[in-house]
C-alpha cells in the first residue's frame, strides 16, 4: 500500500464508528514502516535497537519527544509542502516543531472528539486564546478554532474571543455581567490564563456566583508563567472564585507533537481522561521500558500520519485499573534527574546524527 492510500485508509478508520484491534494493528504497523522509510533519522533510531519483527503496535519503537526540538521529523516525500508547523511554547528551552503536510486527518480528530466530549452549551462563551491569524504556529489556537466551528450558537447567545488582558480587571466586569444577568458563562482558555484570573481575584478578595450551567474548559499546563498548582487546587479555585463545581470543569490534555488529545470525564467521583479508539497508551518505567500502572506516557497515535506515530513523552501518567487503555490521568512532568537519566539513549543517537 502506498503512502497516499495508507493515509486515506487511516482517515476512514478514524472517521468510522467501529474500529477493530486487527485493523488498528495492520494500519499502525504499516504507518510505522512507512515513516521509517520516509524519515531517515527515525529509521536510524529504530535500527539502533537491532533487527526485530513488528507484528503489533506494541513492537513499534517510540521516538523520544525531545527529538522534535532537535530535528525535522517530517515523514513525507520532499516534494510535499507543509501546510502547518506547530511550535511548542518553548518555556523549558528550545521549541519543538511538528509539521503537517495537510490538516485533513488532524481536523477530523478535533471535530470528532469535540462533538463526542464537549457538552452542548447554551450560554455565552469567552475564549482566552488568540485567533489562528495571531498565533499561526499554535496548535491550541487551531484546536479551539476548529472545535468552536463544530458548535451551533444558541439563539440570543454569543461566542466571543477576548484578547490577552493587560489587566484581569476587564474580565472581572465579564463575571459581574453574567452574575447580574444570570446568563451561563463558559470560560475557555489555557490553564495558566485561567489560573492567573483566579490569582488576581484572590488578590482583590472578590468572588462571583455565576449562574447554574456555567463551565470552564481549560487546556495546557502552567508553563512557568504562573504558580504551578495541582488539578485539585485548580478545581477548588474554580468553585471558590466562580461557584463552578468540579463536574462542570472540562480539561483537554494533549501536546503539539500529538494529533490526538484526551478529554476529562468524572467516573465515580474521580477525574479521568478518555483515550480515543485510534490511540494506544502505555505507562512505562523510563529506565527499563516495562509497563507500570504509573510511569512515563508512551503514545501510539494513528492520527500522527505526518511525523512519528509512536512517541515517548516526559509526562507521568496513570492508567485506570480495570479500565484497560481507555482512561488515563496526567500526573505532571518527570523530575529533572529522571529526565537526564532516561534521555541517555536519545542523546547518543542525536550525537551521531548528521
Amino acid at each position: 500500500m502506498d503512502g497516499k492510500s495508507l493515509r486515506e485508509g487511516i482517515y476512514h478508520y478514524i472517521k468510522s464508528s467501529v474500529q477493530s484491534q486487527d485493523e488498528f494493528n495492520s494500519l499502525f504497523t504499516s504507518l510505522a514502516a512507512l515513516q521509517r522509510s520516509e524519515n531517515r533519522l527515525y529509521g536510524r533510531y529504530v535500527e539502533s535497537f537491532g533487527s526485530r519483527s513488528i507484528s503489533s503496535w506494541r513492537d513499534v519503537i517510540p521516538v523520544p519527544v525531545q527529538f522534535f526540538k532537535e530535528f525535522d521529523l517530517r515523514s513525507y516525500p520532499p516534494g510535499l509542502q507543509s501546510e502547518f508547523c506547530w511550535e511548542s511554547s518553548g518555556t523549558t528551552g528550545k521549541k519543538s516543531r511538528t509539521f503537517l503536510a495537510d490538516s485533513h486527518t488532524y481536523n477530523l480528530v478535533i471535530e470528532k472528539l469535540w462533538k463526542e466530549n464537549v457538552p452542548k452549551f447554551e450560554g455565552n462563551t469567552y475564549r482566552l486564546i488568540p485567533e489562528t491569524s495571531e498565533w499561526p504556529h499554535s496548535s491550541l489556537a487551531h484546536f479551539f478554532t476548529i472545535g468552536n466551528s463544530t458548535e451551533v450558537v444558541a439563539e440570543g447567545c454569543f461566542r466571543r474571543w477576548t484578547p490577552a488582558y493587560d489587566s484581569n480587571d476587564e474580565l472581572i466586569s465579564v463575571f459581574e455581567f453574567h452574575e447580574e444577568t444570570e446568563t451561563p458563562l463558559r470560560l475557555c482558555g489555557t490553564s495558566y490564563a485561567i489560573a492567573s484570573v483566579f490569582d488576581h481575584m484572590e488578590k482583590l478578595n472578590v468572588r462571583f456566583q455565576l449562574p447554574e450551567g456555567s463551565t470552564i474548559m481549560d487546556t495546557g499546563g502552567y508553563k512557568g508563567i504562573v504558580r504551578d498548582r495541582s488539578r485539585d487546587e485548580f478545581l477548588g479555585q474554580a468553585e471558590y472564585n466562580l461557584c463552578i463545581p468540579s463536574k462542570n470543569c472540562l480539561n483537554e490534555y494533549g501536546m503539539s507533537e500529538l494529533s490526538s488529545h484526551f478529554w476529562s470525564h468524572w467516573i465515580d467521583g474521580e477525574e479521568w481522561w478518555s483515550v480515543p479508539p485510534w490511540v494506544r497508551v502505555r505507562s512505562v518505567d523510563p529506565f527499563t521500558g516495562e509497563d507500570k500502572n504509573e510511569g512515563v506516557g508512551v503514545f501510539y497515535d494513528l492520527a500522527n500520519v505526518w511525523s512519528c506515530c509512536a512517541i515517548q513523552t516526559q509526562d507521568i501518567i496513570e492508567i485506570k485499573e480495570g479500565g484497560g487503555p481507555e482512561y488515563i490521568r496526567p500526573k505532571g512532568r518527570m523530575k529533572e534527574a529522571e529526565l537526564k537519566g532516561c534521555s541517555i539513549t536519545a542523546e547518543l543517537t542525536l550525537s551521531g546524527a548528521e
